[in-house]
């Protein structure tokens, strides 16, 4: 049974990002192509709408394709970034294919990198502003970057014309990943 009313509200949260990514100077902040996503269409990205509609929603069927089709023995995905843990290049070579022709078909997505290669997990991951080994996590510099400019700039804010620290939400929001061991 279809449920107009939220089918409402997805309509008018995927209106709001119509032409998000049209101008040049968002894609090339953005390290987007030239010519993806197609002008006129984009997801704002905000409160729940990208983790709701973009993972839990949008790709919940290509968790199922990479389970039970493809049987990856080992999946990670977060958000939008996803990881594939196998014992031989060529099968991740052949699940990567699989999963660029899928996206492409079935969501009109492209894999950001999508000639990426089969890297040993005795190295390092570099990802989500992190430096994963099985010694821990540690932040990434540019991760760390990142989070001073955040919390410049995120620290003050407006209320009735005076600026007011908000110390604790900027601390519970940004430092929280830098604790994981």
């Amino acid at each position: 049974m279809r449920d107009e009313r939220f089918l409402e509200v997805v309509e008018s949260v995927l209106a709001a990002g119509r032409g998000l990514y049209d101008s040049d100077r968002v894609r090339r902040f953005a390290r987007m192509d030239a010519d993806w996503p197609p002008h006129g269409r984009g997801l704002p990205i905000g409160a729940l709408t990208s983790q709701t509609f973009a993972a839990h929603l949008y790709l919940s069927e290509m968790d199922h394709l990479v389970k039970r089709e493809l049987k990856v023995p080992g999946y990670v995905r977060y958000v939008d970034d996803f990881y594939l843990f196998g014992n031989c290049a060529a099968e991740l070579l052949a699940w990567r294919d699989a999963l660029k022709v899928w996206l492409l078909e079935k969501r009109s997505l492209k894999l950001k990198h999508p000639d990426v290669q089969p890297r040993s997990c005795r190295g390092a991951l570099h990802a989500l502003g992190a430096r994963i080994t099985r010694d821990g996590i540690e932040a990434l510099p540019r991760g760390l970057q990142r989070l001073a400019a955040a919390v410049a700039r995120e620290c003050w804010s407006a209320v009735d014309g005076e600026r007011l620290p908000r110390w604790p939400e900027v601390a519970a929001s940004r430092i929280g990943g830098l604790l994981v061991p």
